[in-house]
């Protein structure tokens, strides 16, 4: 998006570009990921992407994206999220990371948000857009964290995701969505190194 005008690129040709950007082409696959595979494949089993929506349960576990939100001192704002991406998935697909208002949203003007999860629920509500322009509309962002997960919530699925979000102001907060065993939680740390790990609550039922 800095260097065309085009705002996804996938598959080898995305591969291609990348490393005409002068990225260094790496593999995500590490001795666990490549174990669980194996015995994985070894079963026969069809992966559970096939599986229908999840209204009933969600059964995904194991997510793994990062995100992250900068503020500086000038009030300039940087969003990132990174993931490894779902376990045993569909060749193809792509997640909620790397599309503009799932996985992570920023405006300079009002704040940023990152999300964690079931991406492919979180793609289909924009959820990181939405809590940006609940902030604008002056909703703190906890609440606007908890607003967007409810909305998904509100339309019968049943899966795990957690969000985070901090104003140009500062404020800050989240709220997490399923996952009762484990919960959600996220770190803040200030312009002096102090930093603090907040547990976020369900969205409001």
């Amino acid at each position: 998006m800095e260097e065309t005008q085009h705002t996804l690129i996938v598959g080898d040709d995305a591969t291609r570009f990348a490393a005409r950007m002068g990225f260094t082409e790496t593999s995500l696959t590490n001795v666990r990921s490549q174990t669980r595979w194996e015995e994985w494949a070894a079963k026969g089993e069809p992966t559970d992407a096939f599986n229908p929506e999840p209204f009933d349960k969600d059964e995904l576990r194991g997510h793994d994206t990062v995100g992250t939100i900068a503020l500086d001192a000038a009030g300039n704002l940087c969003v990132g999220c990174s993931t490894n991406g779902r376990e045993f998935k569909i060749p193809g697909r792509v997640g909620d990371s790397p599309i503009p208002g799932a996985g992570a949203y920023g405006d300079q003007e009002v704040g940023g948000a990152v999300a964690t999860g079931n991406g492919d629920v979180m793609m289909r509500f924009l959820p990181c857009y939405q809590v940006v322009e609940l902030m604008r509309q002056g909703m703190p962002p906890d609440l606007a964290c908890q607003a967007a997960l409810k909305r998904i919530t509100d339309r019968g699925y049943k899966f795990g995701g957690g969000i985070a979000a901090i104003g140009v102001d500062g404020q800050h907060g989240g709220a997490q969505a399923g996952w009762d065993d484990g919960g959600f939680s996220y770190s803040v740390r200030d312009a002096s190194g102090n930093s603090k790990i907040w547990v976020s609550p369900q969205p409001t039922r």
